[in-house]
């Protein structure tokens, strides 16, 4: 019992609750071997994947006019909009900073854009608001995401120790997508 919450608390992220980079890298293994155990005593194809890498623009703006306590209540607010935007089967984590990724099961990339982009719509929705002195007015500001997709190409058959090589280029594509958004300057989601 106790090692299971130890394990819970290196795995997960303390200010937003979400998996950080090695509950992330644990998870997705496991559903690998999941979904390589169903589909290997069913006639199905392998499973798709997607990876949806997310960051948050200009956030260091945010902690530097708000302070770092706004920034982490952002945080925390993007957490739960990702958490009620997405399926309890998808693997949610928080990378570190203002980065995140989401590994999407069963899903290809054309839809996983698409869901990239409600996410998108989502976030843009959200205002938070912060009030500068006693007074009860607040001060709303906005927040805005680039998101790179990228597929997640695995085999049924492929080896444990290739697993993490799958993962790791995936993000590699991902990656150069988000930064090709945020180039954009139009709040927009580029896929690989």
């Amino acid at each position: 019992m106790e090692n299971v919450r130890l394990r819970k608390m290196l795995d997960i992220d303390p200010l937003t609750k979400l998996l950080n980079r090695r509950g992330i890298e644990h998870s997705f293994e496991c559903e690998v071997k999941l979904m390589q155990r169903i589909s290997s005593s069913q006639t199905m194809d392998f499973p798709y994947f997607s990876m949806l890498l997310i960051d948050i623009d200009n956030f260091k703006g945010v902690n530097d006019t708000f302070g770092h306590h706004i920034g982490d209540e952002v945080l925390r607010s993007l957490a739960l909009i990702m958490r009620t935007t997405f399926r309890g089967a998808d693997l949610i984590h928080r990378v570190g900073g203002d980065e995140f990724i989401i590994i999407l099961p069963n899903v290809d990339t054309e839809h996983a854009f698409k869901l990239a982009e409600k996410l998108r719509i989502h976030i843009t929705q959200y205002e938070p608001s912060v009030s500068f002195d006693r007074s009860k007015e607040k001060t709303k500001f906005h927040i805005s995401i680039s998101i790179g997709v990228s597929p997640i190409i695995l085999k049924k058959d492929t080896p444990h120790d290739e697993i993490k090589m799958a993962y790791d280029a995936a993000y590699v594509i991902a990656d150069k997508a988000m930064y090709d958004a945020k180039r954009k300057k139009s709040k927009t989601i580029t896929k690989s």
